[in-house]
């Protein structure tokens, strides 16, 4: 609301007078009275590798189609969301696939800055400008869409175990994702999932049945790969690892079960 405020844009354009402005995770449209107040444009730092992932929410989704290698880029701010030209990207390959969005998002902020920095100089003195940075290529185009609880939950009799880890690899800020279990013959609960990985050793016949090691819990999924739990929570207690989920079942069979109706049946 601020960057539309007719004072504030009065301020920005008599008194200020930026020779560059800087965006980070702002997440709102700027006004053109905005964009043509500096004298070197506007500066957006932006965590994917343009143009895949322009949007709300482009860590997690990048997390959740399972890129890697993700980036970050500095580019112009143009009228269109995420669409100038670009200054400068970098590259980041993960080692493997348990890097969440909660740390992954800081670092590649961290990255855009250092990128920013290095390029300042060459901003301010005019020789990097609109014109001569890289247009983006608009038929490379993936939008980033905002996230809606409704994706939180986990599916595993219809999505691979690779599929459910990056999802909550992608969601782990918000709105994490859950799973429905059903221990012996109690009613289901929603156990938000910490910690996952997808188990390496082969495919396994289907399912739904949670194999229960002190190692973790072992989903297996649609297509018979697994899923390993390291740390779950059930709704409305504390976290807790797998050893500890394991202590309180007495022997009883746990599965994974659809979302039950109001009465607690699936």
């Amino acid at each position: 609301e601020k960057a539309k405020d007719s004072e504030f844009l009065d301020t920005l354009q008599d008194t200020i007078q930026p020779d560059l402005c800087i965006t980070a995770a702002y997440g709102q449209y700027l006004p053109k009275r905005f964009l043509a107040a500096p004298t070197h444009g506007t500066v957006n730092i932006h965590p994917s590798l343009l143009p895949r992932w322009r949007g709300a929410s482009p860590v997690q989704r990048s997390l959740e189609a399972g890129d890697n290698p993700v980036g970050v880029t500095v580019l112009f701010t143009v009228s269109k969301m995420d669409a100038g030209p670009i200054i400068a990207q970098e590259e980041h390959k993960m080692e493997d696939d348990t890097q969440d969005a909660a740390a992954l998002l800081p670092f590649l902020f961290d990255v855009g800055t250092q990128s920013l920095l290095q390029h300042l100089p060459r901003l301010l003195n005019g020789e990097i400008t609109m014109d001569t940075a890289t247009a983006q290529c608009d038929d490379d185009v993936v939008n980033a869409d905002m996230i809606s609880p409704k994706e939180a939950q986990l599916r595993p009799w219809e999505e691979t175990a690779t599929q459910l880890n990056n999802r909550r690899r992608g969601f782990a800020m918000w709105p994490g994702v859950y799973v429905w279990l059903q221990i012996g013959d109690a009613t289901p609960i929603k156990y938000k999932l910490i910690e996952t990985s997808v188990l390496a050793g082969g495919v396994r016949d289907v399912t739904d049945v949670i194999v229960t090691q002190k190692s973790g819990l072992e989903m297996v999924c649609c297509d018979g790969s697994v899923l390993q739990i390291t740390r779950l929570q059930p709704a409305t207690r504390k976290p807790m690892d797998a050893v500890s989920f394991l202590n309180g079942l007495q022997g009883k069979t746990v599965r994974y079960v659809p979302e039950p109706d109001e009465t607690g049946n699936v």
